[in-house]
């Protein structure tokens, strides 16, 4: 029995579809399945329409009045290991995922039974999406462990092997930074630290909610959980052993026309030259190579600062570097 969990907050529009194709899919893969939905106390009635929900499987609601992803994830992980001592593995969806496909489970159920202990999405994606993976996440990885690394570590939905959800609910410091936007990456950092056995798949394009708007928001609590969940273990790096498989590891783009406007990606530049208190400087924002050494230094410093301190500094500078990929970025359709 594999355990499908949901996190959500006010999913009322997309819930029950979700649901339905999550439900449907076990079925005709012949997997037995219980799907929990954490919730944080939705103003719009998601809990009440996801029971209401007609399903084949065993549904679960857990309400929370504590907002943010990283609580209802932990409380699937609780639910699951206090309730369910059988089960093979486990399964994180985003509610907001409206483009959920059969192969996403099917590749999800048998990477579990093969001996993975995480398995993490490839999507394809549009080329101006996953910033925070693609400009912060994934050199910083690279950059630790000076090896290869899947690319999209925080794209939110997951496999989990048992022992894996055991690990991560009873023997891991759940800092505070992994209570938001943190959880993704404090979950697979976990996992690569710890050596746990990784597998990337590829799979189509994701498609969710927009979040261009909540760029900083999203940078703060994911650089912030980054550098608290690295610091936790860096003393230790030299025996870092990272156990990582991938199924093709290609960036894969997809053409759109839904764009931040103009005056999106200039704010970019304009809310960096503000926190900086400069004027006439980064006219082009921040190229790749001066990124990089930005980044280079960060991983130098690491206990120099705080995780907060950390964030707070590299912020427009971030902001900067994707002002320049998407100002004048031609990826702008797949390859």
């Amino acid at each position: 029995m594999f355990v499908i969990g949901i996190p959500t907050l006010n999913e009322a529009d997309n819930i029950s579809r979700l649901v339905k194709q999550i439900d449907e899919y076990a079925v005709n893969l012949g997997k037995e399945i219980i799907i929990i939905n954490s919730d944080s106390n939705s103003t719009d009635g998601t809990p009440q329409i996801f029971l209401e929900t007609k399903t084949y499987n065993t549904k679960i609601s857990i309400v929370s009045k504590l907002k943010g992803k990283g609580y209802n994830v932990r409380n699937i992980f609780e639910y699951t290991i206090n309730n369910f001592s059988s089960f093979s593995g486990l399964i994180l969806i985003d509610g907001d995922v409206v483009s959920l496909e059969k192969i996403w489970l099917e590749k999800m159920f048998m990477s579990i039974e093969s001996g993975y202990d995480l398995i993490i999405p490839n999507y394809a994606r549009k080329f101006f999406e996953g910033n925070a993976t693609n400009h912060f996440i994934y050199p910083m990885l690279v950059k630790i462990f000076k090896s290869d690394v899947p690319y999209q570590c925080i794209s939110g939905d997951f496999g989990f092997s048992k022992e894996l959800v055991k690990e991560l609910t009873l023997k891991c410091n759940w800092h505070k930074y992994s209570k938001g936007y943190g959880i993704d990456i404090f979950l697979t950092l976990t996992a690569m630290l710890k050596s746990y056995k990784i597998k990337e798949i590829d799979l189509q394009s994701k498609i969710h909610k927009k979040s261009f708007g909540k760029i900083e928001k999203i940078f703060l609590e994911v650089s912030q959980s980054f550098f608290e969940t690295i610091k936790d273990d860096f003393s230790n790096k030299d025996r870092w052993i990272l156990n990582i498989d991938f199924e093709n590891h290609l960036r894969r783009f997809i053409h759109s026309n839904d764009i931040p406007s103009n005056d999106d990606i200039e704010n970019l530049k304009i809310k960096a030259l503000f926190l900086l208190q400069e004027e006439n400087k980064y006219s082009y924002g921040l190229l790749d190579v001066e990124w990089d050494r930005i980044l280079s230094n960060a991983v130098k410093n690491i206990y120099n600062y705080s995780s907060e301190e950390h964030s707070v500094h590299l912020l427009p500078f971030y902001l900067l570097r994707i002002y320049n990929y998407l100002k004048y970025s031609k990826l702008k359709v797949s390859n």
